[in-house]
């Protein structure tokens, strides 16, 4: 019973490295690629600087313009 315990950890173990080892690989990859990051992943649907700023400037004519 000990041995087929540490037969099927040890098998799970390797399995659960090799996935790190997968993970780390395709993301090694992503960062060497030259494409930006897509811009709907910045999480939580939080604006950026740039798009707060051109958010103020638009409400901003607005209020001018009437």
């Amino acid at each position: 019973l000990r041995l087929a315990c540490d037969q099927a950890f040890a098998q799970i173990h390797g399995r659960i490295t090799e996935r790190h080892q997968q993970k780390s690989d395709s993301q090694s990859q992503d960062e060497a690629s030259d494409k930006p990051a897509p811009a709907n992943k910045r999480g939580r649907g939080k604006k950026s600087f740039t798009e707060k700023v051109d958010a103020e400037r638009e409400q901003s004519g607005k209020a001018k313009g009437q």
